[in-house]
């Protein structure tokens, strides 16, 4: 019960980041005034999200909820 709640909320916020992270690329190709540094450090900011920060959390959550338990309440 435990990792079937803690998969459905992580892809729940997994979902969210993608899309976050959609938008964002979407507002850094439209932005007139942006110099070509900063896009490039946005870019790679979008990269380190989807590609480091997103493969972490799908693997660290469910690995911590079978190792610990799924009991909040677990002292």
């Amino acid at each position: 019960m435990g990792l079937t709640t803690a998969a459905a909320q992580i892809a729940i916020i997994v979902v969210g980041e993608l899309k976050d992270i959609l938008l964002c690329s979407m507002a850094i190709a439209h932005a007139g005034k942006l110099s070509a540094g900063w896009r490039h450090a946005l870019i790679v900011l979008l990269g380190i999200r989807r590609w480091l920060f997103l493969p972490a959390l799908v693997c660290t959550v469910p690995l911590l909820v079978m190792v610990e338990g799924g009991d909040a309440l677990k002292m």
